[in-house]
């Protein structure tokens, strides 16, 4: 029984090669980096999809990906290679670019950091400034005061809280 056409194995040159071993040997390197890595260093040994996702207990889906990934951008790698001058730091630079999760689309930010930065600029004000019977802000109060005023078109009170805690501000 045929389990489907041999895998062919993966183009790596010397230099590739070293420089991605030397790699999993730091201490600061990934973990999604390093598994990657040895499924290429695995696959260019000629090793099947089946046999290194059961080496490195992930899934066939996942050594598939990666060796697809890796098959994809290698002319565009050995070519940068070539151009550029035989720089270590960069040309790992650019393997670990082809073993990175390309970006996530989700949903577009609406609110810009120009207006965080107006509210945030809000919130160190005291609402007697503006005439608000107020000693302190609340979130809502400031939710309602940047709306009315156009700070921001739309933000709930929660995003208000949310915005002023990653910047480590807490309102007046």
């Amino acid at each position: 029984m045929s389990r489907g056409k041999a895998l062919e194995k993966l183009e790596l040159n010397t230099v590739q090669e070293s420089i991605l071993r030397s790699y999993l040997h730091k201490r600061t390197a990934s973990k999604h980096h390093l598994q990657r890595i040895n499924i290429i260093l695995l696959a260019h040994q000629g090793v099947s999809n089946m046999k290194i996702a059961e080496v490195l207990s992930t899934t066939q889906n996942t050594v598939r990906k990666w060796r697809i990934r890796w098959l994809t951008g290698y002319e565009e790698l050995c070519a940068y290679e070539q151009a550029k001058t035989r720089s270590t730091p960069k040309l790992l630079s650019k393997m670990l670019g082809m073993l990175s999760d390309d970006s996530r689309s989700g949903a577009p930010m609406r609110i810009s950091l120009s207006e965080k930065e107006n509210l945030v600029a809000l919130a160190c004000k005291k609402p007697k400034d503006f005439n608000i019977p107020f000693t302190h802000w609340n979130r809502d109060l400031l939710a309602s005061f940047a709306m009315e005023n156009g700070i921001v078109k739309k933000i709930s009170p929660s995003y208000v809280s949310r915005i002023l805690k990653k910047t480590g501000h807490t309102s007046s």
